[in-house]
């Protein structure tokens, strides 16, 4: 219907809100699918082809910021991103992880996202500032089903707690790592190290 006919006021409004939900409903039975897939002993299923992990940030940042004008994270590239991946469970990886530091970062504008190529790998972080993680709650952070503690009871949410479990399984699918550190001063940091092929 957007492409159809010119939407005006709250006719526009109310369409790009059905467009994000739907995109979000999308994003979630996905999500859950992985979930039962995971329970039955099954790995993810990746399809590895040559790729720029740059142009897969880019993209991804841009769906992460979808109708946000406040949201603007810093890309850094540094070296060769180019590997043989899987492009759409790498982009799956990267909003979730944008996703997750614009939601608990303490603004919008400091997230960081850094792709640096290294010999045989490429090195991503994502970086934001805010309240730190909970020393209890780093030894569960990947594990399914587990929501943050600062999230308000009773308040809406488009997440089913399986974000950063996928971001895991994607990593573990790629034969990389994935660490995450967090503090007060120095903020909340998780380190993706990708070989350059599985």
């Amino acid at each position: 219907p957007l492409r159809k006919t010119v939407l005006e006021g709250d006719a526009l409004a109310c369409a790009t809100h059905i467009q994000r939900g739907t995109r979000h409903m999308a994003v979630m039975v996905g999500d859950l699918l992985e979930l039962v897939r995971s329970r039955l002993g099954k790995s993810l299923p990746i399809e590895p082809t040559p790729i720029d992990l740059a142009e897969v940030a880019h993209a991804a940042i841009a769906e992460a910021c979808a109708g946000n004008p406040a949201c603007d994270p810093t890309l850094e590239i540094h070296g060769d991103t180019r590997g043989v991946w899987d492009a759409g469970r790498l982009a799956q990886l990267l909003q979730n992880l944008i996703g997750n530091a614009l939601q608990h970062g303490s603004n919008k504008r400091d997230v960081m996202v850094t792709l640096k190529g290294e010999p045989q790998a490429v090195r991503l972080t994502v970086h934001n500032f805010g309240a730190p993680i909970p020393e209890d709650a780093m030894a569960t952070i990947f594990d399914p089903l587990v929501r943050s503690t600062d999230e308000e009871p009773g308040q809406p949410s488009t997440s089913l707690g399986l974000g950063l479990f996928i971001v895991k399984e994607v990593v573990n699918a790629h034969k990389g790592t994935i660490e995450v550190t967090s503090s007060e001063e120095d903020g909340t940091l998780f380190t993706v190290v990708l070989p350059r092929k599985v």
